[in-house]
């Protein structure tokens, strides 16, 4: 496939994970249950798993035509990205407020890899 092609691949993507992050986001406002969003959630990662696949074929596959047009093209996507990106955060904030714990990579809790964590407590000195 063509870098063109997997860059039409990519974009077509980043739009259904832009509209999965607008059902999220009501479902999290209109407080729906969190068996109810699951679907959605899976839906968006499945998603989230082929654009990065898509990702890997658009670097590998051989570009014919203008560098510039395809330059414009990776930097629209990076914005697209970026604000979809800023959108998740907030989502998982949200979530996470309402006692839907979403994991991050590896496992971790969602919150210890992309937020700052507080101490529960004040360090006490000691003598």
């Amino acid at each position: 496939m063509k870098q063109a092609e997997s860059l039409k691949k990519v974009l077509e993507l980043q739009g259904k994970s832009v509209i999965l992050s607008k059902k999220i986001s009501k479902k999290l406002k209109d407080k729906t249950l969190p068996v109810l969003l699951l679907p959605v959630l899976k839906e968006q990662v499945k998603n989230l798993s082929q654009i990065q696949l898509q990702i890997g074929k658009f670097k590998l596959d051989k570009y014919c035509g203008s560098h510039s047009e395809l330059k414009e093209e990776v930097e629209n996507l990076k914005t697209k990205f970026s604000a979809l990106v800023k959108n998740s955060e907030d989502q998982v904030l949200l979530a996470s407020k309402k006692g839907i714990r979403l994991t991050g990579t590896g496992g971790k809790p969602y919150s210890q890899n992309y937020t700052e964590q507080k101490p529960r407590h004040k360090p006490t000195a000691r003598p």
